[in-house]
């Protein structure tokens, strides 16, 4: 069961010792995802059976989103560096990727068109952003950590990064499938 690559193992041990730092400093914003919910996500993902085919890419994959997003949350959002925009399109790439290859596992089909992955990561997007937009209209928070815009120009650029992202994926994805077929041929 608790078979994971070394990338697996680095990325749970970065993400403990960001919310490490993060109890520390007292940023719960920190803490509390990177001590908790990223480690439980991660065994989580990697540890069904029903996973076990795509295990090594999928620890590839969260190792990616985990290691992108610690030097953001740490560090470079609040100097007004625009990291988000680097953030969101690599995030939203990554989670294009995961939804192609866990969807067909889920719904047992051999096969799941990238359209169908493609929609289900940008509506996810549009959910995260909406709420995040929400949050920060009603109860006046800074989930976006960017001081350098508006809540509004966040969610736009956001939201459009996010496709860009998935639209990237998608082609990649196009690309290394028409590769790796014709070198099995």
């Amino acid at each position: 069961m608790f078979r994971h690559s070394p990338i697996f193992w680095v990325a749970l041990f970065s993400s403990l010792a960001t919310g490490i730092y993060g109890f520390i400093t007292k940023q719960e914003v920190l803490a509390i995802p990177y001590t908790f919910i990223n480690p439980s996500l991660l065994f989580l993902i990697t540890s069904l059976k029903k996973f076990e085919s795509v295990k090594r890419r999928l620890e590839i994959l969260a190792a990616l989103v985990i290691f992108l997003n610690i030097p953001g949350s740490v560090y470079l959002h609040r100097i007004g560096f625009q990291y988000d925009i680097i953030l969101h399109f690599f995030v939203s790439f990554a989670a294009f990727q995961t939804a192609y290859l866990i969807l067909p596992l889920l719904l047992k089909k051999p096969y799941v068109p990238r359209t169908t992955a493609a929609l289900i990561t940008i509506a996810g997007g549009f959910i995260f952003e909406g709420v995040q937009k929400l949050s920060d209209t009603l109860f006046s928070t800074a989930l976006f950590f960017d001081i350098a815009q508006s809540t509004q120009l966040d969610f736009i650029i956001d939201i459009l990064v996010n496709i860009l992202g998935v639209l990237v994926g998608a082609i990649f994805l196009k690309f290394t499938s028409a590769q790796s077929s014709s070198q099995a041929i």
